[in-house]
């Protein structure tokens, strides 16, 4: 499994997509560090240029999201492995 999605990265890298595989990461990645009752209701958008567009069911859980906005980018981008993750936007 692994191996095919190096595959399909390196795909999405070689026409310019980066950013498909960015949002995959991190849909992932946000899984993992935010509790389900949050997870559940925040939808990854999209991402360009740094920035990270979230949607919420709810204007709490986005509330949620923009009071830990630092700390969510920062582990995100400690998991990335780098500074990709500039900024969130949630509406």
């Amino acid at each position: 499994m692994a191996e095919m999605i190096n595959i399909i990265s390196s795909l999405f890298h070689r026409i310019g997509r980066d950013d498909i595989v960015i949002k995959y990461r991190v849909i992932k990645i946000l899984k993992e560090i935010l509790p389900e009752n949050i997870n559940s209701k925040i939808e990854v958008k999209g991402f360009t240029n740094g920035k990270l567009r979230l949607k919420s069911s709810h204007s709490l859980w986005a509330s949620e999201i923009r009071t830990n906005k630092s700390a969510i980018i920062k582990t995100l981008n400690e998991k990335l492995g780098r500074e990709i993750i500039k900024d969130i936007s949630i509406r």
